[in-house]
């Protein structure tokens, strides 16, 4: 359960910042699509929470955005001018929850 929760803010920080970076450059879903080289529906579904991007996506992303991955996982009220320490304990928050969604997604795959 508790893997669940985490799970859901790590893939709602990335939703909200995802849409917020493709709607500044003015591109619509589809088109971001386009230019990342993923399909509408991925993008969708990264958006609303449904899905979480592999590693070679969210590269794909990042490239294109020009920006280091660990932007899209930084909360909207938490920007890189926020003091060190309050980062160092982000990124400890962060990595927990990310490590208990690779754990969650390696024990369904193994279970399969």
């Amino acid at each position: 359960m508790m893997g669940e929760y985490k799970q859901d803010k790590v893939r709602g920080v990335l939703a909200v910042n995802l849409k917020r970076y493709r709607s500044a450059l003015g591109l619509s879903q589809e088109k971001f699509a386009e230019k990342v080289s993923l399909g509408h529906s991925m993008i969708a579904a990264i958006e609303n929470q449904k899905k979480f991007p592999s590693s070679d996506s969210l590269n794909e992303i990042c490239s294109f955005l020009n920006i280091e991955p660990y932007q899209l996982f930084l909360p909207e009220n938490l920007t890189e001018n926020d003091s060190v320490s309050e980062l160092g304990s982000l990124r400890e928050r962060m990595k927990e929850d990310l490590n208990t969604l690779v754990n969650d997604r390696f024990r369904e795959f193994i279970t399969k």
